[in-house]
């Protein structure tokens, strides 16, 4: 089965900056990454006070979810959490760059879903320890996003998440 915090999952090193940001190369067939380099382009920004090492995992065209997320099916860009402390937290993050809001944040929406969905099968045990669950529809250039809908975040809560759409995520 599938472990999402296997290391053959990993697309990259852990980051322990302060601030850092996510992005994703559109069309490139390549998982989402994270940069440092404040001239990228970052579609979500991370702030990290308290300097920790984390881990950006991108599930969007990694081979290893392949068994449980195939490349047709509809999944989120990534996830977050504390490399070394799997129970701190897990944040699985879409990222996107439209304006029409309704549009991004239903299809985003889905594919956190989905993501969160295929974690939980392949992580049962691991899920009910970690203390802080969250997903996020993040967008750098729809960043005035109106709050999620009601029903929007009842879907994640039953799911045992918190749902945001907002562009920066404070670990």
């Amino acid at each position: 089965m599938t472990d999402f915090y296997s290391e053959n999952s990993f697309t990259q090193a852990p980051v322990s900056s302060m601030r850092f940001g996510i992005t994703d190369i559109k069309d490139s067939k390549k998982p989402s990454f994270t940069v440092e380099d404040t001239g990228s382009t970052w579609i979500a920004t991370v702030e990290n006070p308290d300097g920790k090492a984390i881990r950006f995992t991108g599930i969007d065209y990694n081979e290893y979810f392949y068994d449980v997320l195939k490349p047709s099916d509809s999944k989120c860009d990534g996830m977050l959490f504390y490399d070394g402390d799997i129970y701190g937290a897990l944040i699985f993050v879409e990222l996107k760059t439209g304006l029409n809001t309704a549009k991004w944040i239903y299809k985003a929406k889905k594919q956190l879903l989905n993501t969160i969905d295929a974690f939980k099968k392949c992580n049962a045990d691991e899920f009910s320890r970690i203390k802080r669950r969250e997903a996020y529809a993040a967008n750098s250039i729809d960043e005035n996003t109106a709050v999620p809908r009601q029903n929007d975040i009842e879907d994640f809560f039953i799911e045992g998440f918190d749902f945001y759409t907002k562009y920066k995520i404070t670990m």
